[in-house]
C-alpha cells in the first residue's frame, strides 16, 4: 500500500499541491477513491470547489487515483 501512497504524493509534489494534500492519508486517499467511483459529480465539483483545480490539473490527478487500484490489492 505505501507504494501507491508515495506514487501519489509525488504526482500532488509536481503539480504543486501539497498544500492543499497535506493531510490526505493512505485511507482517505481510499475514500476519495470510493467517491470517485460511486459519486463522480460531487467528486468532480469537490476538486474543483474546495481544491480549485483546473481542467488540465483534475484530469491529471483522477487518472493518478485511478492508478491506485492497481496498488491497492
Amino acid at each position: 500500500m505505501s507504494l501507491w501512497v508515495c506514487l501519489l504524493c509525488l504526482f500532488i509534489s509536481v503539480v504543486g499541491l501539497v498544500v492543499r494534500f497535506h493531510s490526505l492519508t493512505g485511507r482517505l486517499l481510499l475514500e476519495v477513491r470510493r467517491m470517485q467511483a460511486t459519486a463522480p459529480e460531487s467528486f468532480y465539483a469537490s476538486l474543483r470547489a474546495d481544491l480549485s483545480l483546473d481542467f488540465v490539473t483534475m484530469m491529471k490527478f483522477t487518472r493518478a487515483l485511478s492508478s491506485l487500484d492497481e496498488y491497492a490489492e
